[in-house]
């Protein structure tokens, strides 16, 4: 299993693993394929010609990318597509975030009998969850720039609450202008 994060300077070397791994049956990923849309009739002309040819039949080729215009209609034809967006709503994104933290390693971490930490961990997934909503529903109201929280957001949060959970100051200080509050440009 391969994976390319695309870049102008991964284009040709996109292309050498895409015919290697068609004739030795690995699977291929390339991943933000929204940022190089103009190359895309390239890829889809050398996928072509490679279906024409031998083609291992465990080969598998993911294509990930985020929704652009101009996206390549003959790889969307020629694909199975699959849609992944974060669940609406405050009460939706807090279930898929504690289900996430039950299937980890997150509550092995803690003390549970701790009423504290379970608290930091409620306050922490409410921040979290909040600033998603607060994000996607900014975007699609006034077309502004999209500032994500994600994993990596949480994860800081979460070792951050491990460590400093009877430093309430600091805590709230590094969660407030640090792994959160860095991100805003405009309060």
């Amino acid at each position: 299993y391969t994976v390319i994060v695309m870049a102008k300077d991964q284009l040709d070397i996109s292309i050498a693993l895409l015919r290697e791994c068609s004739k030795k049956g690995n699977w291929l990923c390339l991943t933000n394929l929204h940022l190089v849309v103009e190359w895309l009739p390239t890829l889809a002309r050398e996928w072509r010609k490679i279906k024409e040819g031998n083609v291992h039949e465990d080969f598998q080729l993911w294509l990930v990318a985020e929704h652009r215009d101009g996206f390549s209609k003959e790889l969307l034809e020629c694909s199975e597509k699959v849609v992944y967006e974060s669940p609406q709503g405050l009460r939706q994104n807090m279930l898929l975030l504690y289900s996430n933290w039950e299937s980890s390693d997150v509550w092995s971490r803690v003390d549970l009998q701790n009423t504290n930490i379970r608290m930091l961990h409620f306050a922490l997934a409410w921040t979290h969850c909040l600033l998603q909503e607060r994000s996607w529903y900014n975007q699609k109201l006034n077309g502004s720039h999209n500032i994500q929280y994600g994993r990596g957001d949480l994860k800081a949060a979460e070792l951050l609450i491990c460590s400093q959970s009877d430093e309430y100051d600091s805590l709230r200080h590094l969660m407030k202008d640090i792994v959160y509050g860095g991100k805003v440009d405009d309060p």
